[in-house]
């Protein structure tokens, strides 16, 4: 893998697992630092508490509210980053999302939120008005 910009390649890039299957979005990385050695990235963050962190006071509030009625869990999944094969319009990581929590909250988000929003199940494609 060549030169990364981590914040603009990376941070909020779509995540997909084995066999192309969506897992969200990264919501952050973790840096090891080394003695006599540059930092290096150490895994790949996936969880509503590290996107809460970043968009700060209503988004806390929100994971709150949806932790309290049980759409989400303040879970973080770390993805080593030596499971990242591929860096592009997704980021690949050979992981199995069926093991991770991020898949999980990923559909019950999905169910609870996402399919609530008008149009949001492709209602009204295609159609003229």
């Amino acid at each position: 893998m060549g030169a990364v910009r981590l914040v603009r390649d990376v941070v909020d890039g779509q995540l997909v697992g084995r066999r192309g299957v969506k897992m969200g979005r990264v919501d952050g990385l973790t840096l090891e630092l080394r003695p006599g050695g540059p930092p290096r990235v150490a895994d790949v963050l996936i969880g509503a508490p590290i996107l809460a962190d970043r968009l700060g006071g209503w988004m806390v509030k929100l994971l709150a509210l949806f932790e309290k009625v049980g759409i989400a869990t303040g879970r973080v999944t770390r993805i080593p980053f030596d499971a990242v094969r591929v860096i592009g319009e997704v980021i690949e990581v050979d992981i199995d999302p069926a093991a991770t929590p991020a898949l999980r909250t990923e559909r019950a988000i999905g169910e609870h939120v996402i399919s609530r929003i008008p149009g949001a199940n492709g209602e009204g494609k295609g159609e003229k008005k």
